[in-house]
């Protein structure tokens, strides 16, 4: 039996979409979990609890679910940060297997989080871009911070 070589990388940039370009996420978590996170169970608790989904708690309770000991230990492959141009990079992973993106951008401006499956083949490079397009909860925003709209 041969065994398969872990040489598969998944990399990409984590920036939010302005009506004038792209802003970097720098410093953004990012981690590779072996299994998804339950996304719609984070909304569902918040709307439980506050009898809204209010995306500001949505994002900090799925940041408790991410964070929490159980989900590093059971679930979390490895994790990284964005650099200054809001890139990460995942290296020497295993062929044949889904791994799943989780990122979050929280600031005291914005809060985004993304969830992202990728299958990974056999000495394959994967690139994702995460932006407030393609995000996992309603963007959390002040008022005074303007960010193009999820695409339909």
């Amino acid at each position: 039996m041969k065994l398969a070589i872990a040489n598969g990388t998944i990399e990409g940039r984590v920036g939010l979409l302005t009506k004038d370009g792209l802003i970097p996420c720098s410093n953004a978590r990012v981690f590779l979990l072996l299994r998804p996170v339950d996304v719609d169970s984070v909304k569902r608790k918040v709307v439980e609890k506050y009898g809204i989904l209010s995306p500001h708690m949505a994002h900090m309770y799925l940041d408790m679910v991410i964070s929490s000991p159980e989900t590093q230990h059971k679930l979390s492959y490895a994790r990284t940060r964005t650099d200054d141009d809001g890139n990460f990079v995942f290296k020497n992973l295993p062929p044949d297997r889904w791994f799943y993106v989780t990122a979050q951008a929280l600031t005291e401006q914005v809060m985004v989080s993304w969830q992202v499956g990728v299958y990974l083949y056999q000495g394959e490079r994967v690139q994702i871009v995460l932006t407030n397009t393609n995000a996992a909860l309603p963007i959390y925003q002040p008022p005074n911070v303007q960010l193009q709209e999820k695409g339909r």
